[in-house]
């Protein structure tokens, strides 16, 4: 067993990456002992003992506090309670998340003589979701159908057929964020659609 690990440092390859990997953790152990410049560490120290002595717990505390100083005027912030505890403020649903949201890519690799050949198609499906927390501005359903082939000819050629929403659908992603609420205004709308039918080809050459 010594032995074995022995003639790891005597394969000069080996011997540089374990080196290497060496050298990496010492200067990731002696850089957590240097403050750094302009951090108060001593209120860095205060903070985590505050929040459960962890990084993450203050973390989730800052974000807590933050959305307990602002949730009288503005609903369906998200906050951290711990750290694997999270909801929303009043039961809203989360701004621009889907309830539902979901892909499928099945995909095929053949081998040819020149080269390969690889078809894949993805199915998305994206469900209902609101402008912001107030549930008021639904922005709807849809879904999205891309595709694509990618030859490989040789060891140095690549094609790619790429077309992503191939059946042109409408699908909003966000609404007007500078309205609050139901932000419809005079029976008229904004909001961000995804990109229409699009398609690309490109050829690649491996040096």
């Amino acid at each position: 067993m010594i032995e074995k690990f022995l003639n790891i440092f005597r394969i000069p390859d080996l011997r540089k990456r374990v080196l290497f990997t060496l050298g990496i953790l010492a200067v990731y152990r002696l850089g957590a002992w240097i403050p750094t410049p302009g951090v108060n560490y001593h209120q860095l120290e205060q903070l985590f003992n505050t929040q459960g002595g962890s990084a993450l717990a203050a973390y989730a505390g800052g974000i807590r506090e933050a959305a307990e100083s602002v949730h009288a005027t503005t609903a369906g912030l998200v906050y951290c309670v711990e750290a694997s505890i999270c909801g929303t403020i009043n039961g809203q649903p989360l701004a621009r998340i889907p309830d539902l949201r979901f892909s499928v890519t099945p995909s095929d690799l053949q081998t040819f003589s020149w080269g390969t050949l690889s078809e894949f198609m993805t199915y998305e499906h994206v469900g209902q979701h609101y402008q912001d927390g107030t549930g008021l501005n639904p922005l709807g359903t849809y879904y999205d159908i891309g595709a694509g082939i990618v030859a490989t000819i040789g060891a140095n050629w690549q094609l790619r057929l790429l077309g992503s929403n191939l059946t042109n659908q409408l699908g909003l992603t966000e609404g007007n964020a500078r309205f609050g609420g139901n932000a419809v205004q005079n029976s008229v709308g904004f909001g961000r659609s995804i990109v229409g039918r699009e398609g690309s080809i490109q050829l690649k050459y491996k040096f």
